[in-house]
């Protein structure tokens, strides 16, 4: 049996508690349910820690830090911050520069071809400003300067239908029937 949890939950957490995991369910956030989850089942089940670390599926050192955060903060320590994640190594003026750069034809910068690649402006990149992104990476920085990211399509924007049926049910079957003719010489002959 594992170690208990004390944990006092009154009457407005408990309603708090269920009206959140009722949201995250709606919502589809599996974090802020099982740490609601969690804390009820500790405070009012009186569950051992490993019995709900198993239940959410979660080791029990991070059982611990909901619960501290329970205990801290009540139940809107258990809703998570944002994460701001790493400062951009791009400065603004120098992502105007790109932006300024992209805008523009590659030929005008220099390169042979007419149109811009993530793997391209990587390398422009790391020749202007001495960064090295992933490719990945570049496409994210495309995309907040409002660049969109465009695939080729299978089939023709501009394609006449009617006549790519026409070309499959009357050119496509003779040029099957001359190669088998052709082949049926080379063969014989």
């Amino acid at each position: 049996m594992g170690r208990k949890t004390k944990i006092s939950i009154s009457e407005s957490a408990r309603t708090e508690l269920f009206e959140m995991i009722v949201a995250a369910h709606k919502e589809s956030d599996l974090g802020l349910y099982k740490r609601c989850k969690a804390i009820l089942l500790l405070g009012e089940e009186k569950l051992s820690q490993s019995d709900v670390s198993r239940f959410c599926d979660s080791p029990t050192r991070t059982l611990r830090s909901w619960v501290k955060s329970f205990k801290e903060s009540g139940v809107s320590g258990l809703i998570e911050k944002p994460r701001p994640g790493a400062k951009p190594r791009l400065a603004a003026s120098q992502l105007e520069t790109l932006r300024g750069i992209v805008r523009e034809n590659p030929e005008k910068y220099g390169l042979e071809t007419g149109v811009w690649t993530a793997p391209l402006i990587r390398t422009v990149i790391k020749k202007e400003f001495s960064i090295t992104y992933d490719v990945s990476q570049v496409r994210r920085i495309l995309h907040k300067l409002g660049f969109s990211i465009q695939y080729p399509r299978e089939s023709l924007s501009k394609a006449d239908l009617n006549r790519q049926l026409q070309w499959l049910q009357e050119t496509f079957p003779e040029i099957k029937k001359s190669r088998k003719r052709r082949r049926g010489g080379l063969l014989r002959g």
